[in-house]
């Protein structure tokens, strides 16, 4: 229950920073804050150290990344599709193990923050407009 209560919090502190910026910059903060999380992928990854198990990570963090720099630059869309894609990786990881080995507790509490930052983007800068 604290996790939850933690990952509430700083979805919170996230979604408040990211709404008292102005749109453009909002939407970059959300997109550079995708590439970071798509990051804990990548050294979750190398601390298993098993190469195909690299390779798949790098490989999904990189659609990640390219949503997000996509976003940036051109369809802002992508960018609460990124979130999406984090959260069912998320998932995934946590129900089938198919990536690197991750700590029990970051499976699921990243499909909690990713699912409801991607809302929050979704709703504040797709749907309200």
């Amino acid at each position: 229950m604290i996790r939850i209560s933690i990952i509430l919090a700083l979805t919170i502190l996230t979604a408040g920073i990211g709404l008292y910026l102005p749109t453009f910059q909002a939407l970059d903060f959300f997109a550079i804050l995708l590439s970071l999380i798509a990051g804990l992928f990548i050294g979750f990854s190398l601390a298993d150290g098993r190469v195909d198990k690299i390779a798949i990570e790098i490989g999904f963090s990189l659609v990640v990344c390219a949503c997000a720099l996509f976003g940036m630059w051109k369809w802002s869309w992508l960018i609460p599709i990124g979130y999406l894609l984090l959260a069912i990786w998320s998932g995934w990881h946590h129900f089938f193990y198919f990536g690197a080995r991750v700590k029990a507790w970051f499976a699921p509490m990243c499909t909690l923050y990713c699912s409801l930052i991607g809302f929050i983007i979704y709703v504040q800068f797709f749907l309200l407009v």
